[in-house]
């Protein structure tokens, strides 16, 4: 089941126009989620708040290039109406009282979003910007896969340059980030392996946009090189080193195994058997990954997390601790004082925003779960499954990426259409 392309739809008044607004809105969901520039000190204000504006911009030129059907109009203009209302209480409240200026910005963002995905786009088929983003992890994994391997690990080729990155600070201390002309970065290694953060400050942020483009890739996309799209970013993956990118490997091919049948019923008897053997090999891995990373100084800072969040949310269960603020931090155990980042947005959510932002998110999942299962639609609800695993593992909070996934979750309207 998936999703029919959305470049065909016969609402589009000028296809050029919107293909190339799209375009450009599938960077902004990159360069927006945690890319490395909006972590360069002195600079990243203005390079987000850049973003912030283009984002509105591109969503007005959307709207001029398609026909806007009245009854979808009628129906976004309340829930806009609606988000409006309930944003702003949230905004008024005392807590959010130094947090206007992101909050109306992050408003903007999620109602450009609903206009878009509500008005711009065939809710019965698959989005061109999700199509767009895809090709775009794909050339960015390409890229980072060969500067991985000529200049991390052989050293065929030599950095030429570098940026301070305050996304690891050491001690308040902003790191220098050795790059190859500003197209890849180095900013990690595991037991002295270097892992491919691409364009991102870490190698999980890597991981998190591969696995995002993989997951659309994998479960809605049926076209003549989405098999070595596939192949591509699961070699991305594998290559940042990230146990949450295995894991979602795992889950998605746990999966597909599940409900693909084979045209030979003899093969589709035997199938329980792979299954079975698959699943004990992926316990199996999946468990070392855990055991591994539960002992290791990332998992105990991960394991803080989740508690210093739910000490800082019960302070403030309904509105949260403010957008801005640095409650949270106040519960982080003394031994990990050297790094106070945050490392999954289900907590950061609930912890700065309270119960009053996460059943945004929660709403959303639930009715796109709720909407697919009437029509079996089990592509969309695996989507739904990887996007609150990485939504609980990652953090992402208050980007792009996220405002327009869940809201396409919540709006898209799937059909049995093929790509």
């Amino acid at each position: 089941m998936g999703y029919e392309r959305a470049k065909v739809v016969d609402f589009i008044k000028n296809k050029y126009l919107y293909k190339f607004v799209t375009f450009i809105l599938s960077f902004l969901l990159i360069l927006n989620t945690n890319s490395i520039w909006t972590t360069i000190p002195g600079t990243k204000e203005k390079f987000i708040n850049i973003l912030y504006l283009v984002l509105p911009v591109c969503i007005f030129f959307s709207l001029l290039s398609v026909k806007i059907d009245s009854i979808k109009f009628r129906n976004i203009l309340v829930l806009t109406i609606f988000f409006l209302i309930y944003f702003s209480i949230f905004l008024i409240v005392p807590v959010n009282r130094g947090s206007i200026s992101l909050g109306l910005k992050l408003l903007v963002s999620f109602i450009s979003f609903l206009l878009y995905f509500g008005l711009c786009t065939d809710t019965k088929k698959f989005p061109l910007i999700f199509e767009y983003y895809i090709n775009w992890m794909v050339i960015i994994g390409i890229v980072s896969l060969v500067l991985w391997m000529l200049v991390s690990c052989m050293r065929i080729l030599q950095f030429n340059s570098s940026i301070l990155s305050d996304w690891s600070t050491f001690n308040g201390y902003a790191a220098r980030i050795s790059s190859y002309h500003g197209i890849y970065f180095e900013t990690q290694y595991l037991n002295n392996i270097p892992r491919n953060s691409a364009i991102f400050p870490e190698a999980p942020m890597a991981s998190l946009h591969f696995l995002v483009a993989l997951s659309l890739n994998f479960l809605f996309c049926q076209g003549k090189f989405s098999k070595a799209k596939n192949l591509l970013l699961i070699l991305a993956i594998i290559s940042t080193l990230s146990s949450t990118g295995y894991i979602g490997i795992v889950l998605l091919f746990t999966y597909k195994m599940v409900f693909y049948k084979f045209k030979n019923n003899t093969l589709n008897y035997l199938k329980f058997l792979w299954i079975v053997v698959f699943l004990i090999g992926s316990i199996v891995v999946v468990n070392l990954i855990f055991s591994q990373k539960i002992g290791s100084e990332s998992g105990n800072i991960r394991k803080d997390d989740y508690l210093a969040a739910f000490n800082a949310w019960k302070t403030s269960p309904i509105f949260g601790v403010g957008l801005v603020s640095d409650t949270v931090k106040n519960y982080m155990s003394l031994w990990r004082s050297y790094n106070l980042g945050f490392s999954n947005s289900l907590m950061d959510v609930l912890a700065h925003g309270g119960l009053w932002s996460l059943v945004v998110y929660v709403g959303a999942g639930l009715k796109g779960i709720i909407s697919n299962l009437k029509i079996k639609n089990f592509n969309m609800i695996m989507f739904v499954v990887m996007t609150f695993y990485l939504f609980a593992t990652t953090i992402f909070t208050n980007s792009f990426l996220i405002l327009a996934v869940f809201i396409w979750i919540a709006t898209g309207k799937p059909t049995e259409e093929k790509i």
